[in-house]
């Protein structure tokens, strides 16, 4: 929604955002954060033989950092849909008012595909 007000000769523009544009804004902010991690994750990626050439208690070091961070991701994950939940809740509309993902639909479909092959 946009405000036009003429202040002396110069005309002036308010930009009123609503809370559901608030809300959709900040959601997009948190995930182009989660893309840049996901970027900087793909960057850590190394030649094989690289860890190969690690020693005993450097390659125990990167599991248990794995580990760690695994561990971090899956509490993320529990974090993410605990919220989009309550978001869904407060604003009054069941899952069923938003998307599913592509990606999302995609792997139900070959889930079900290999269902059905057993």
């Amino acid at each position: 929604m946009v405000e036009r007000q003429t202040v002396g000769r110069q005309m002036v523009k308010n930009t009123i955002e609503l809370p559901g544009e608030e809300l959709n804004r900040r959601l997009e902010d948190l995930s182009m954060k989660i893309e840049r991690v996901s970027i900087l994750i793909e960057d850590a990626m190394v030649d094989p033989n690289d860890v190969i050439g690690l020693d005993s208690m450097a390659y125990n070091n990167l599991m248990i950092c794995l580990a760690k961070y695994e561990e971090f991701l899956d509490h993320l994950h529990e974090t993410t849909l605990d919220t989009t939940d309550d978001i869904r809740e407060l604003v009054g509309c069941p899952a069923e008012c938003y998307g599913v993902v592509d990606e999302d639909r995609d792997e139900d479909q070959f889930v079900e595909d290999e269902d059905q092959q057993e």
